[in-house]
């Protein structure tokens, strides 16, 4: 299976290990979602917030869209959550998107009180990884 965008997962990953070492948990996750919105403006990292993901029928465009949380780099979509039981939902949402909107990579940041676990999902697998980013101290 390719690994897609290593590099740029990386700096997502360890912005989001930032986020949580800055904040903790119990807040909302449009509280990360800034959180990690003004650390992709203090490091220069290309990003969209609330990108409209459209989706193609036949290579026609649909009136109904996705919204993602994040376009980084122009090239991988970001969603943020802050709930422990909706995983398996979000991934077949964020899976759903990528095909949508024909992207490689989604990178999902489940902030929890255990800390945050980043996971990767490309189009055609099912999720290929889960880690923790950071444990809770």
């Amino acid at each position: 299976m390719k690994a897609y965008f290593l590099a740029e997962s990386d700096q997502i990953n360890a912005l989001a290990a930032e986020v949580w070492d800055n904040l903790g948990s119990g807040f909302t996750r449009d509280v990360y979602a800034d959180a990690m919105e003004m650390e992709f403006e203090e490091n220069g990292i290309p990003f969209k917030r609330n990108v409209s993901v459209p989706i193609y029928y036949k290579d026609k465009l649909l009136p109904h869209s996705y919204t993602a949380d994040f376009i980084v780099h122009g090239k991988i979509i970001l969603c943020i959550n802050a709930k422990t039981n909706l995983v398996e939902t979000i991934q077949r949402e964020i899976l759903s998107m990528l095909q949508a909107g024909r992207f490689n990579l989604g990178i999902y940041l489940n902030y929890t009180h255990k800390g945050v676990f980043a996971n990767r999902v490309t189009v055609g697998s099912k999720f290929v990884t889960s880690e923790s980013l950071k444990e809770a101290v």
